[in-house]
């Protein structure tokens, strides 16, 4: 009786790590986003709706990475994968995003790629 309350408790603690660390990834993806854009104005900001959604699309995103992690072995292929997963997420981020605020984030990436030069 002891091992299986042991097996039990053991199985709780192990879905309550992963389960924290899954709200950690997605509160801190959307606190990014939420960031950046406040950052450029009030008027930028993310509403109820928008959080909702994007924290959907973050929980998902999370659940495929870890699935190709434990999938693959090939550290080659677990970055190919991961890459296609970020592609297909990014554009499913993009949706959720007003037309101002997707110009916003799309200017601060293109700052990321391209620093400005100095003279």
């Amino acid at each position: 009786m002891k091992q299986v309350i042991i097996i039990f408790v053991s199985l709780f603690v192990s879905f309550s790590i992963y389960g924290q660390k899954n709200i950690d990834y997605i509160n801190k993806q959307v606190q990014n986003i939420e960031t950046s854009l406040l950052k450029k104005g009030e008027n930028l900001k993310l509403t109820n709706q928008q959080l909702n959604a994007l924290a959907k699309i973050f929980e998902e995103k999370y659940t495929r990475v870890e699935v190709a992690i434990e999938k693959f072995k090939d550290k080659l292929i677990v970055s190919q994968e991961i890459t296609k997963i970020e592609d297909e997420f990014s554009a499913r981020v993009a949706s959720v995003l007003t037309v101002d605020q997707r110009i916003s984030l799309q200017k601060d990436e293109r700052k990321k790629i391209m620093p400005t030069s100095s003279k």
